[in-house]
């Protein structure tokens, strides 16, 4: 699970980078956003994996756009002493972070024709 002292500068930044923008053009060009992520299953090795991001996207043109975020997940790795082979007399399950670091380019839907 997402440890407190982690969570405070994630949401402290997300604040932050939703915070109304002085100064932009007539037409502002950039976009962002959170979001939450919650992937629940009863699988192995790992499962209920819950996490948050941020993400941007700058349009280009009417057309297209690209796109970056940021995602962090804490879940429980289950018994990875058995996945590897390793006999032991106790079921030890392991904890886990990751951060993922993503960048696309979308183009708009009214474009497609």
């Amino acid at each position: 699970m997402l440890e407190p002292h982690k969570l405070v500068p994630m949401i402290f930044g997300m604040l932050l980078l939703t915070a109304p923008r002085a100064g932009l053009a007539d037409e502002d060009r950039f976009e962002i956003g959170v979001q939450a992520n919650v992937f629940s299953a009863g699988g192995e090795p790992a499962n209920d994996i819950i996490g948050g991001g941020i993400f941007g996207t700058y349009k280009l043109n009417e057309d297209w756009y690209v796109g970056v975020g940021i995602d962090l997940a804490s879940y429980d790795f289950e018994d990875p002493a058995k996945i590897l082979g390793i006999p032991t007399a106790d079921s030890i399950d392991a904890s886990a972070d990751s951060t993922a670091v993503t960048a696309w380019i979308e183009r708009a839907a009214h474009s497609i024709s």
